[in-house]
């Protein structure tokens, strides 16, 4: 909380308002600091019990509102990509101004120079400011009043608790020091609050990323048993050694394994998002085990030929979707089926501003094998779960076809 030095008091042509006089009798003022007192120590034990932000902010506006004997009270909380403040709690305001009305984050506005310096900012007398902007959401309110202080978090704020009024009067230091009081137990709220949640989605991360461990584990090796399997096949017709066919294919598993794996620094890494190669060579690297089973065509024309290129994080996301794809392929489609084939092509589209990248997978079983006739990939399996995740990722779409002879798959990605 800001010492009493550090208020930025706009009355104007007031001073600053500390006598109990300006206020009622000694006694009055007595019972209403006891009264304020008391509703902080009541939000503190809401504070204390949790629940969600929304409830929190709104108690905070609630109970801050009932303290200074106002009707208009407001949370407004920064949106960095706006630059500005959006009133995500209150009480007192008409429809449509909760989760949608905005404030300028500026410093010529009342709020947006609380939120900007982080003190707070007191005025008695709105409809004469000179220093600051008076914002329409309070003229058209009809607000006389106010007192803006700042929600911080470790000293940064986050938002700004504003107490508005229509009568006309005077708010005192001591109700800018209530108003702090509650903004202190908000802001320590909404922290353990930001702080169990995140917990919440490391545990889910690491759920998933044991998931995704034991199914590609899972993966490797029915992978590994039908290579060995291919290569005996192939061994048998074309003579050569059976032990060198599935050394190399081993081999080539591994450089595919090792295509899909991000490196250090993860896909926020900024070395990893600089580093760039083409899809092409990519996708005859992950699908090299399968050899000619799958053929791989970069069907951009003209000038474009040859020139898609991925960064590192998209390299990673491409890797591991062709990579689930030739597994389902491997286990529910066409190779699964001795004459199975797969054809892997690509287009470019687009500036150079906005290039969408369309992928489109074509099984061939070799044999009419449409729904109901047979293998294909389970619907909300891992697999499937984890390319639709992957495409996700890269705010891209997936649709999927399953044809007389097999699946076809279309997958657009941005790659801007």
């Amino acid at each position: 909380m800001a010492d009493g030095k550090d208020h930025v008091k706009v009355v104007e042509a007031d001073a600053p308002l500390t006598s109990v006089d300006d206020v009622g009798s000694p006694r009055d003022e007595l019972a209403y600091r006891l009264r304020q007192q008391q509703l902080t120590s009541d939000f503190g034990l809401i504070a204390l019990r949790g629940g969600s932000a929304a409830i929190l902010q709104h108690e905070a506006t609630r109970i801050a509102a009932e303290g200074l004997g106002i009707d208009l009270c407001k949370f407004v909380l920064y949106r960095p990509q706006e630059d500005d403040l959006l009133v995500v709690a209150g009480v007192g305001w008409d429809d449509g101004v909760i989760g949608q009305a905005t404030l300028s984050c500026d410093s010529g506005s009342p709020a947006g120079y609380a939120f900007r310096t982080a003190r707070p900012v007191l005025s008695n007398h709105v409809s004469q400011e000179s220093r600051f902007r008076t914002p329409e959401l309070l003229r058209k309110h009809g607000v006389r009043r106010a007192i803006n202080v700042p929600v911080c978090d470790d000293g940064r704020p986050r938002g700004v608790l504003e107490a508005d009024s229509r009568e006309d009067g005077a708010f005192i230091e001591a109700d800018i020091a209530f108003l702090e009081g509650i903004g202190v137990l908000l802001s320590v709220a909404l922290t353990r609050i930001e702080a169990a949640e995140d917990l919440v989605e490391a545990h889910a991360r690491e759920r998933l990323m044991i998931g995704e461990l034991h199914h590609r584990v899972r993966n490797i090796f029915t992978v590994m048993g039908s290579l060995v399997t291919m290569s005996r096949r192939e061994a048998a017709r074309s003579g050569d050694d059976v032990v060198n066919l599935i050394l190399g294919r081993l081999a080539a598993l591994s450089a595919a394994t090792d295509a899909g794996l991000p490196v250090a620094g993860g896909e926020d890494d900024p070395a990893l998002a600089m580093l760039s190669a083409p899809l092409a060579a990519l996708a005859r690297r992950v699908l090299s085990p399968y050899g000619d089973r799958i053929e791989v065509t970069d069907r951009t024309g003209g000038d474009q030929a040859g020139s898609v290129t991925l960064t590192g994080a998209q390299q990673t996301s491409v890797a591991l979707l062709l990579h689930e794809l030739a597994t389902n392929a491997l286990k529910h489609g066409a190779l699964a089926h001795e004459a199975g084939r797969i054809v892997l092509n690509w287009t470019l589209e687009g500036s150079a501003a906005d290039r969408i990248l369309t992928l489109q997978w074509s099984e061939d079983a070799g044999a009419a094998t449409g729904p109901g006739q047979g293998p294909r990939t389970v619907p909300g399996g891992f697999g499937s779960g984890m390319i639709d995740r992957l495409v996700a990722g890269e705010r891209g779409r997936i649709e999927r076809e399953w044809a007389e002879r097999g699946l076809v798959a279309r997958i657009t990605l941005p790659l801007t």
